[in-house]
């Protein structure tokens, strides 16, 4: 390296020849040199290259990141991540890392981007691409899944709506046997009147769209009033007699049913809770629970063990030869059990 001369220093100056100026000028000579082959050492640096988790080590003269990265010759695109910053100064043994930038597709808001990042996370991407998620908005995959992984991001936007409304509790049309009337007529004895519900819903959207109604309550707000239709029973009297406590009772016909029992309670016929049966009749003993299209509703029974009774309420599971007979007190339903009985429609 050429020694460096200061605007001082003339080596053609008579002064210069002299022992004395001889000597002063090889020791600055000398001292121009030692600072011409040091500077170079004090601005070489060592730095370490990682990108993607693969490292290099390069030695430096470049003052910034961005001239370090262009010396080893590493090209970055504009999603790509460095860190420190590209304009940062370099300091020996300082490490640069880069994270290079991936593609990934984000579905959201009816959108399908195909976008480049270089996020650890989900979560990171989404900030990136300024999504802000509601409360009950669904990410796939979720949002600390790290990155690269899935190729694609959704986001599903959900909203949830709650709300009370009324629903008609249509009544059922029941027959009823009128022994007052002839065989082959009809008349209507009550009429019908719907019930009333309250029910609470919750209605989900997904990204606009309905996707699930469900019932979350139910409030019987009014009972439904059941049409009763009467049937006309009166034939010429029976000659079939059968013994009963209160003495003989002619009847036109006898069934082998499965009777069970029941109380007026909840225990047994909730929601309905005010003590009247389906036909309106206040559920006490002797009456009985039977499927209308077996036995007329209406009918006077006798059922051995039990004794009288009249056929006037109907019930979910009493459907064919089966019977429910209604006991005031809970013991005395449990005791009666299921049974196998005869059941005797009388003729009055």
């Amino acid at each position: 390296m050429k020694p460096v001369v200061g605007p001082n220093f003339n080596l053609g100056s008579p002064r210069g020849r002299g022992p004395l100026g001889i000597l002063k000028g090889a020791v600055f000579l000398a001292l121009v040199v030692l600072l011409a082959a040091a500077a170079p050492r004090w601005a070489v640096k060592e730095v370490t290259i990682t990108v993607d988790g693969t490292s290099q080590t390069v030695t430096t003269l470049r003052p910034s990141v961005a001239g370090v990265l262009a010396q080893a010759a590493i090209d970055l695109e504009a999603q790509d991540r460095v860190v420190p910053a590209p304009e940062t100064r370099v300091v020996d043994g300082m490490t640069i890392q880069i994270r290079k930038a991936f593609p990934i597709v984000l579905k959201v808001d009816g959108q399908e981007l195909a976008l480049w990042t270089a996020a650890m996370t989900v979560q990171e991407f989404l900030d990136e691409a300024g999504v802000a998620l509601g409360p009950l908005d669904e990410v796939t995959p979720g949002l600390e899944t790290p990155l690269p992984g899935p190729a694609e991001v959704q986001v599903v936007r959900v909203e949830i709506e709650t709300f009370w409304e009324e629903e008609r509790v249509p009544y059922q049309e029941l027959r009823w046997a009128e022994p007052t009337m002839t065989v082959g007529t009809t008349r209507v004895i009550r009429q019908g009147r719907e019930g009333l519900d309250r029910v609470h819903v919750q209605l989900r959207y997904e990204d606009g769209v309905l996707v699930e109604r469900r019932e979350l309550a139910r409030e019987r707000v009014a009972d439904p009033d059941h049409r009763i239709i009467g049937v006309g029973q009166r034939r010429p009297t029976s000659t079939q007699v059968v013994q009963t406590p209160q003495g003989p009772k002619r009847y036109r016909r006898v069934l082998e049913v499965l009777a069970t029992a029941y109380t007026p309670g909840p225990e047994s016929t909730w929601p309905f809770t005010d003590g009247l049966t389906a036909t309106g009749v206040v559920a006490r003993r002797g009456v009985v629970a039977v499927d209308p299209t077996v036995i007329p509703l209406g009918s006077h029974l006798y059922i051995p063990g039990y004794g009288l009774g009249i056929a006037a309420d109907v019930g979910a599971a009493i459907k064919g030869n089966r019977i429910d007979v209604l006991y005031e007190d809970l013991d005395d339903a449990l005791r009666w059990g299921r049974k196998w009985v005869k059941v005797y429609i009388l003729d009055e």
